[in-house]
């Protein structure tokens, strides 16, 4: 997967051209890097990893990386070992608006946020 974004970002405008952003820039990177062994633990239901991955996301880099991040996951399971689902998006988004409340500072915050609506060690029916 970041074999993916650092693609991507080598064929931006802006490996060419510093005056034009990032596609993925180096945020969201270190960021997916940081939080996805903690996201990761066991018995955690995939919707919840898909919230509070992208809830993290979004505090650290802002909520265009995070829903950038969860698309192109996506995307690339389409043509790639993992399985596409839509569910998987919805939780991202879900994810995203947790992160964009005001009272979320901080990635325990997600968690809890994320578990109201994911409970994260309840199988979710694919």
């Amino acid at each position: 997967m970041i074999a993916l974004l650092l693609l991507l970002h080598s064929y931006s405008p802006s490996a060419q051209a510093e005056t034009v952003p990032a596609i993925f820039p180096a945020c969201e990177i270190a960021s997916i890097a940081f939080h996805k062994a903690d996201v990761e633990h066991a018995g955690a239901n995939d919707k919840f990893k898909h919230c509070t991955l992208s809830c993290r996301i979004t505090l650290d880099c802002g909520w265009f990386g995070a829903w950038l991040v969860g698309n192109l996951k996506e995307f690339a399971d389409v043509f790639g070992p993992g399985e596409a689902d839509l569910k998987d998006l919805a939780a991202d988004m879900v994810g995203i608006k947790i992160g964009r409340k005001r009272l979320t500072k901080t990635r325990g915050d997600c968690d809890v946020g994320c578990d109201r609506v994911y409970p994260r060690n309840e199988p979710v029916a694919q």
